[in-house]
């Protein structure tokens, strides 16, 4: 039994104009089905090398950056260059987002959340009502923008800062609490 393709090679000069089109036509479909292949398995691998979690509390990270990006952006956040040596920064479902910044050490990290405090009670952020609060054994401090609430705190030598989607803060903290450390 032969094969399509040797059919369609083996019919005469008439045959071959629609034959050459079936096999231009074929090499294009594969050549696209590897590209969209590909581009899945880039978006896929990226999503494998970032330390954010896949989801917290239900919101299914939408996207990512870590390393000199992240510290970028971190220091742009913060109008000034801060001392960290790391840093992540994750995207979620309906405007949930972490920040983590890697000082050199857990006293840096303390000094990094300290000036963010008081530069909050210094008025001088768009971040209002600070208040602090016990969580888990360790100090938060929760603050709140025109759109949500916000909570940041020190584990060892990272600083946390998370954006909660309105309506689910508790769930979003105490998922992010237990998977960022």
């Amino acid at each position: 039994m032969r094969s399509a393709f040797q059919h369609l090679l083996s019919q005469g000069e008439k045959g071959r104009g629609g034959s050459l089109a079936l096999i231009i036509t074929l090499a294009f479909a594969l050549v696209l089905a590897l590209s969209v292949a590909s581009g899945l398995w880039s978006a896929t691998a990226d999503h494998d090398t970032t330390p954010a979690p896949a989801e917290l509390a239900g919101f299914r990270l939408i996207g990512s950056v870590a390393g000199p990006e992240a510290i970028s952006e971190v220091n742009e956040l913060h109008g000034t260059e801060i001392e960290i040596v790391d840093a992540w920064i994750g995207q979620y479902q309906q405007g949930g987002t972490v920040w983590v910044a890697r000082a050199t050490s857990e006293l840096k990290a303390r000094e990094l959340l300290d000036v963010m405090v008081l530069r909050i009670q210094e008025g001088s952020s768009p971040f209002k009502g600070l208040t602090q609060q016990d969580f888990q054994g360790m100090p938060l401090y929760t603050v709140r923008d025109a759109r949500q609430i916000h909570f940041f705190y020190q584990i060892g030598a990272q600083v946390v800062w998370l954006a909660a989607p309105p309506g689910a803060e508790d769930a979003f903290l105490a998922k992010a609490v237990h998977e960022v450390s």
